[in-house]
């Protein structure tokens, strides 16, 4: 029997969280690069320093998201070469 179905599954599952992740390194880039031409003067300003603080929370859980979606493709690729191995021992 062969694994060309699942292995078929986790290898679109991946296609899809990479391109989320690129997605969201873009997202965190340019946020990163508007918050860097904050002036210094408008970031003493406390409703700018919380707009900004909650920027940053934003960036690290997207940061945490694309972690565990790294994790996530890691798992999937020991899964496919597994995959592939029983497909090529049952040859």
């Amino acid at each position: 029997m062969s694994n060309k179905s699942e292995i078929e599954k986790l290898e679109n599952n991946n296609a899809e969280l990479a391109k989320e992740i690129l997605l969201n390194e873009a997202a965190i880039y340019e946020t990163e690069k508007e918050m860097s031409e904050i002036e210094t003067q408008l970031l003493e300003h406390p409703k700018i320093q919380q707009y900004v603080n909650n920027l940053r929370l934003l960036v690290d859980r997207i940061k945490l998201k694309n972690q565990l979606y790294k994790n996530e493709i890691f798992q999937n690729d020991l899964e496919i070469a597994k995959l592939r191995k029983e497909d090529n021992d049952n040859e």
